[in-house]
């Protein structure tokens, strides 16, 4: 494209100046070749030579310089070319790098309103809890109230049995004590416990001086139970029941220890 050129180096106009300096040699053979009635001037057949000689010559350089114009052309656009394609290769990298921001962009758009939603979800949950608070703490104050109620209760009757439980034991131990000489009675009560280990001896003529125990303990209920025997007599059930229907601590001793004494005959 001539707008690669300047106006001083254009070659296109210097070929028309070239193409009319060509002409001129020609013309003047022409005028040397006709006849010569026709009043025309020989020419110099050497002078016509250094003529063409000097036009090849001009012609060469212009030739040059139109070939060198075209290279010069090629090279710029081959540079302008890689220029753009250089910038096309960019651009595509670019878009493939916006476009993949984009898409993350995208996903945690939707991840924050997802958050968005869990949270007012949320914030609705709680208000929801926050309007049910003072009637869930009148129920819990009425809940309270009422177990304490109960507890106090339970409480007051376990004093109660335990008190009754102390009272018998007392009665137990005073028994013991009026047949403690007579029938070589000895009992005893470990620290905290509600059991009374009763033992007797005196019962087995081989050996009068052998031991014989069993232990009476009093529930919360007041009722009596047997923990230990030894040795073990199968009427102690139906003692124990007896016991607990008279209350007659005495006469269980008495039954326990003849029970004792018809396990060794």
């Amino acid at each position: 494209p001539r707008q690669f050129f300047s106006p001083s180096t254009d070659p296109l106009p210097r070929f028309f100046e070239f193409e009319h300096e060509l002409r001129a040699p020609f013309a003047r053979i022409a005028i040397a070749m006709a006849p010569a009635e026709k009043g025309f001037v020989d020419a110099s057949l050497e002078e016509l030579n250094e003529e063409l000689s000097s036009m090849r010559m001009q012609f060469d350089r212009w030739a040059e310089a139109r070939e060198q114009g075209v290279l010069d052309i090629k090279a710029n656009h081959d540079e302008k070319f890689q220029e753009v394609k250089g910038k096309l290769s960019k651009m595509k990298g670019d878009e493939k790098k916006y476009k993949k921001l984009g898409i993350e962009l995208m996903e945690r758009l939707e991840m924050e309103k997802a958050e968005e939603y869990r949270a007012q979800h949320e914030i609705h949950l709680l208000k929801q809890q926050e309007y049910a608070i003072p009637q869930r703490v009148e129920e819990l104050r009425t809940i309270i109230e009422r177990d304490l109620q109960v507890a106090n209760k339970a409480g007051e009757e376990m004093a109660k049995s335990s008190s009754t439980a102390y009272k018998k034991l007392e009665a137990l131990r005073h028994a013991v004590e009026v047949y403690r000489e007579r029938l070589g009675l000895a009992f005893e009560t470990a620290p905290g416990s509600e059991n009374l280990k009763v033992s007797m001896k005196y019962i087995d003529p081989q050996d009068p001086e052998k031991w014989f125990t069993f232990a009476v303990h009093v529930g919360s209920d007041g009722k009596y139970s047997i923990a230990n025997c030894e040795p073990w007599v199968g009427e102690v059930d139906a003692l124990l029941i007896e016991l607990n229907k008279t209350n007659n601590f005495c006469n269980f001793v008495r039954s326990m220890r003849r029970k004792f004494k018809e396990s060794v005959q």
